[in-house]
């Protein structure tokens, strides 16, 4: 830094700082290097007031050259430095505080935020933090006083930034958003508010942006401080009805457009509850008009409200919206007929006429519309209008079958005095006219038609079968009448009543000529599938022949998926390959796949044959054999299937179709019998692993009748790894894996595969490891590829080889790939599979140094074999613990990792002595961790982890908690819960209260004997808990509350067979038992009532979400359920006057609620 050469007395520097050439850079780097440096020896009395009298100096004038300095971050720094020094002297607090008394804040801010804004400034994120630092210790310690101009303006310029930045980090934003908090509440509290005229402003210039940064930035607690402000800027005391016009400026906002759907139904919804319905409307019909595009989800959140809206509003609604045709305009008119049915009535025409339009929303448009009347009880009208839709609009959606099906069930379920009248006249007229369309007869056929099938609940079933009984005459007499859709018509009737009931009938059908209509065909399959007897060879060329010519792929689709059964009954094989055939070229592959996937026609035997003949043939088609059962195939064609897919292995489906095929071995395919098959398998990747090893196993199992196959799979491998070498690596790594599968994966009953399974580790361990002996012919990832093929085996075989100088090919890899992480990871995992070459210390020590996640896995495994090793393993814990205590603050994380990893894999020792040894390191561990998670504030998921591993050593290893370690567990989790209150990552706070709520229920479950006299643990492990799932709501949700509830239930209903009782006959262990429960029940009495009333404490503190709610109530109702007339008396004469009608609320829900669904 370029300096006056004399800056030696108090005059040359206050001269140097106060001239106006002296940049802001130069008079930030002279205070920080110079002015604090502890070797200064420059002489400034009172430097901390002379800086900030100059900073506010500079600051709070008005031209070019203070404008660079307000802009500059070194200020803003300058002034935090500074303002951090006075704050432990008191003699300097009170010279700043004189100082600042002379800065005119509300001026200087607007104009600085305002300069900050126009020259796009707010980009420049360490200047927006530094300043904000800064205004935020002003505001804190100062009192200010703001005119409603420059507080206004000063909130549209922290929301501005807020929301034009994204890249702040996220305490910036929440300091701009605390920030617009305090200065509203500067302006806005007692009896100080803002008038109307800038209540106006408000709405116009701070809303929008304000809504924007609550969505996107805030907190639950801030968004909830950010909704009471627009709460109380709409909803004046003074004037509460103003909410209308200031809706009305919000909505001519600038940057109204740039507020999403979350955004505006967040205002909504703070709205709604305030106003009353007149107003809404109003409000409602601003908004819709402002935002279009979001008018259907503003319509429903009103709607949903139950509150009758008038016919004057949702008219001009749906007005507005037949003219616009889009999708929202669909969802509107659906919800505006949804509150009001006078509305389906007025706009029924219109409404049809959109609808026949059919786009994706037709179909909701229209069901909404059908409900309607249903709900005014006008069926019978809406049939005459359908009726006519169907004249008008002909093939449109009126008579789809989507829309039939919706319909018919309202109708069928009607009273029978209302059906039948109905029917009566809709037959009559069909009679008359049988040539017109006779939906609402069909519809009434497809309701009734699922009480037979028996596809709807039992109640309904039993009226529509009711129905169908009254109904059975006047559409049997339908049949005989001809017409245009007469033969759909006689398929559902047919399909509502046995032939047996209409065998004339079904006679006079069958003679007569055959007409090129599907129906005709389904209506006649439907009659031989009860009465094969009927069915002529005449009616299966015409079948062939309007198939092949004339049919269409649903006729095709129907046929496969409704009448294989009798399809194959009536035709011959060659028949049915033809129409297998023609089926499979037309149909797409949906189809396809739900007509293979159906088991019953799995079942037949001649259809499946052909089907899967058909998709042998034609590559196209393999990949449907995937859907069939392998079950349907023959032995034949599923080692031709096999044989097939080994060529195909690039097709995704083959590993589908070879997996399911090899459920049932043929023994004969090339897959099965040929190793160059498997090696063919092995070079596409690990995805064929599975299928590997399963032919390998399908050998091992037979090793007589495999004895070939095995010799040749096993001399191949020998082969290769008896010539491996530098140079054949890279082309024996197939044969490898598959040795690798062979060893990791297979199961081996034979005692001599064993054998040779053993003698081929032994020799490929000795020949791989010996390439490492000359690394310099290998690359980095041929030794990484081999390291990690000699790990895999050492982990998985109990196999011991010794090879000379292990320790210095190991040591020699180490030092020439020092910089190299993936190899350092792999030659650390390497020296963990080879068990008791190195000393645990050693190896512990490498972990903590490495310090990664990826090689936990490794660390387990390594420790779960090491247990087996009773005095090393616990020499290793005494170790870890040891070093964790003269550890740094940031190995934190490592630690608990192997603490966690220690506790899982630990095996009880078959000595007394060792026992107690384990006792106390556990213990020494696990408060350890307890203290260093308190000091460090540490909280993240290996926490979480941790308590994973102790809620499963509670239930399976409960020797090793003594009374102090039980004690010690209910008092980590009592304070871990507490610090979820302040913790903002939702997957955290969630998984972590479920596991410490899991962890309690484990200890009340399987240590309950040594709490038996420690409520006042439980007592504060539950009255965390409770406050936490209350505060934490928002995270936690149901996932958390189920669990609470869990651990309620397992406190309050004790387990009889984890309680200990003597060993004697079974009914005086009955006795026993009983009596213990009632001893449990009886001291746990003492301490519920305080876990009660702390929970009504929090009641009243918190608002409890409604995610919760239910199990949340369960839990106390548990509770409850546990206490005496003489507890309840107490709690409610313990309660002051508002407490205790919280109470008295509780109690009546759970008598209402719990006691009474306990008894009945």
């Amino acid at each position: 830094m370029d300096l006056p050469s004399k800056l030696d007395n108090t005059e040359s520097v206050t001269k140097f700082l106060r001239n106006k050439d002296t940049s802001v850079d130069e008079i930030y780097n002279f205070v920080i290097d110079i002015l604090y440096n502890d070797n200064d020896q420059n002489c400034l009395p009172y430097k901390e007031k002379f800086i900030l009298e100059l900073l506010i100096d500079r600051i709070s004038q008005s031209s070019k050259l203070t404008q660079k300095f307000k802009q500059s971050e070194k200020t803003w720094k300058l002034f935090n430095f500074i303002w951090n020094k006075c704050k432990a002297d008191s003699r300097l607090i009170s010279v700043r505080s004189k100082v600042l008394s002379r800065l005119k804040f509300g001026e200087v801010f607007t104009k600085i935020f305002a300069e900050l804004s126009a020259a796009g400034l707010y980009k420049n994120t360490e200047l927006v933090d530094e300043l904000l630092k800064t205004v935020d210790s002003i505001i804190n310690s100062t009192r200010i006083h703001l005119s409603d101009d420059q507080n206004l303006m000063i909130i549209n310029h922290l929301l501005e930034f807020a929301v034009k930045e994204p890249q702040y980090t996220t305490e910036t934003h929440q300091r701009l958003l605390s920030l617009v908090i305090v200065f509203f509440q500067q302006n806005n509290k007692g009896n100080l508010k803002y008038d109307n005229k800038h209540r106006a402003e408000f709405a116009k210039l701070c809303l929008p942006n304000l809504l924007m940064a609550m969505e996107k930035h805030a907190t639950p607690k801030i968004k909830d401080s950010l909704s009471s402000i627009i709460v109380q800027l709409l909803f004046s005391e003074t004037d509460p009805d103003n909410v209308v016009s200031l809706i009305g400026c919000f909505s001519k906002a600038e940057n109204a457009s740039s507020l999403g759907e979350s955004e505006i139904l967040d205002l909504l919804r703070l709205i709604i509850p305030k106003i009353s319905i007149g107003k809404l409307e109003e409000v409602a019909q601003i908004l819709v008009s402002a935002f279009p595009q979001y008018s259907a989800v503003l319509i429903k959140e009103i709607a949903e409200m139950n509150k009758s809206l008038s016919s004057t509003f949702l008219s001009n609604l749906v007005e507005e919206a037949l003219g616009r045709k889009d999708g929202d305009s669909h969802k509107l008119i659906i919800y505006s007929i949804r509150r009001n049915a006078d509305i389906c009535l007025k706009y029924t025409d219109k409404i049809c006429e959109l609808c026949q339009e059919n786009s994706e929303f037709s179909m909701p448009l229209l069901k909404e519309l059908f409900d309607s009347y249903a709900k005014n009880r006008d069926l019978d009208l809406f049939v005459k209008i359908w009726s006519d839709l169907i004249s008008k609009y002909p093939g449109s959606i009126f008579e789809s079958d989507s829309f039939i099906d919706y319909v018919s069930l309202k109708y069928v379920t009607l009273s029978n005095t209302q059906l039948s009248a109905l029917v009566e006249t809709e037959v009559n007229e069909y009679i008359g006219s049988p040539n017109q369309n006779p939906i609402f007869l069909l519809s009434i056929c497809k309701g009734l038609l699922k009480a037979v099938s028996g596809s709807i609940q039992n109640a309904v079933s039993k009226t529509l079968l009711h129905n169908l009984l009254h109904l059975k005459a006047l559409l049997v007499s339908l049949v005989a009448l001809k017409g245009q859709y007469c033969w759909k018509l006689r398929f559902y009737i047919f399909s509502l009543f046995d032939v047996e009931e209409l065998a004339d009938d079904a006679k006079y059908l069958v003679n007569q000529k055959h007409e090129n209509d599907s129906y005709y065909f389904f209506t006649m399959l439907r009659i031989f599938e009860q009465n094969t007897d009927l069915a002529n060879d005449k009616f299966t060329k015409n079948l062939d022949s309007f198939y092949r010519k004339k049919s269409d792929s649903r006729f095709k689709s129907v046929l496969f998926s409704r009448f294989f059964m009798i399809l194959e009954e009536l035709l011959e094989v060659n028949k049915i390959k033809k129409f297998v055939e023609v089926f499979l070229k037309e149909s797409n592959q949906e189809v396809v796949r739900k007509v293979f996937s159906n088991p019953l026609i799995q079942t037949r035997p001649k259809i499946m044959s052909c089907l899967i003949e058909e998709c042998i043939k034609h590559n196209k088609m393999t990949n449907y054999l995937q859907f069939i059962s392998v079950y349907a195939f023959t032995k034949t064609q599923r080692q031709q299937v096999l044989d097939l897919m080994v060529e195909r292995l690039d097709d995704h489906s083959s590993m589908l179709i070879i997996e399911n095929i090899l459920k049932m071995p043929t023994y004969k395919s090339k897959l099965e019998t040929e190793f160059d098959s498997l090696l063919k398998l092995a070079r596409k990747g690990c995805q064929f692993s599975s299928i590997i090893v399963k032919i390998m196993n399908i050998h091992l199992q037979q090793p007589t009748e495999s004895a070939k196959y095995i010799h040749q799979f096993t001399n191949s491998i020998a082969e290769v790894i008896n010539k491996i070498s530098p140079r054949t690596l890279l082309d024996s790594t197939d044969y490898l894996e598959l040795f690798l599968l062979f060893v990791k994966d297979c199961t081996f009953n034979d005692p001599k595969m064993n054998t040779l399974k053993e003698k081929l580790i032994e020799t490929a361990v000795k020949e791989i490891t010996h390439l490492l002996s000359d690394t310099d012919n290998l690359s980095a990832e041929n030794i990484e590829w081999i390291l990690t093929f000699l790990t895999e085996i050492n982990f998985c075989s109990k196999v011991e080889v010794k090879i000379d100088s292990l320790k210095v090919i190991v040591s020699q890899l180490g030092e020439k790939y020092t910089c190299h992480r993936e190899m350092k990871l792999t030659i650390f995992r390497y020296i963990c599979s080879l068990d008791d070459i190195y000393k645990p210390s050693y190896v512990i020590a490498l972990f903590l140094v490495l310090n990664t996640r990826e090689l936990d896995d490794t660390i387990d495994l390594y420790l779960s074999n090491l247990a087996s090793r009773e005095e090393d393993f616990l020499e290793t814990w005494i170790n870890i613990h040891k070093s964790f205590e003269e550890s740094n603050p940031e190995d934190i994380e490592s630690y608990i990792r192997l603490f966690t990893l220690m506790i899982k894999n630990v095996q009880k020792p078959t000595v007394a002595e060792k026992v107690k040894t384990i006792h106390r390191v556990f213990v020494s561990s696990i408060s350890q961790i307890y203290h260093e998670v308190l000091k460090n504030d540490y909280l993240t998921k290996d926490i979480v982890a941790l308590l994973n591993c102790l809620k499963t050593t509670l239930s399976t290893k409960t020797w090793i908690f003594t009374q102090y370690a039980t004690e010690l567990n209910l008092a980590f989790i009592s304070h871990i819960s507490s610090m979820l209150l302040n913790r903002e990552d939702e997957y955290l706070v969630k998984n972590c209260y479920v596991e410490l709520c899991q962890v309690t229920s484990s200890v009340i479950l399987y240590q309950r004997k040594r709490i038996s006299n420690r409520h006042h643990m439980i007592n504060s492990v539950l009255t965390s808990l409770l406050k936490t799932l209350l505060a934490r709501a928002y995270y936690i949700r149901g996932e958390g509350s189920l669990a609470f509830e869990r651990l309620v239930s397992n406190l309050c209903e004790p387990n009889a067979n984890n309680l200990y009782v003597k060993q004697t006959d079974n009914s005086s262990k009955d006795i026993e038992i009983n009596n213990a429960l009632s001893q449990i029940k009886s001291a746990m009495r003492k301490f519920i009532p305080v876990v009660i009333f702390n929970y009504i404490t929090f009641y009243l503190k918190y608002q409890v979400d409604p995610s919760i709610k239910h199990e949340l109530e369960n839990a106390i109702f548990m509770m409850i359920d546990l206490l005496t007339l003489n507890e309840l008396n107490y709690i409610n004469r313990s309660l002051d006057h508002q407490s205790r009608q919280v109470f008295r609320n509780i109690y009546e829900e759970y008598k209402k609620f719990y006691k009474w669904n306990e008894n009945s």
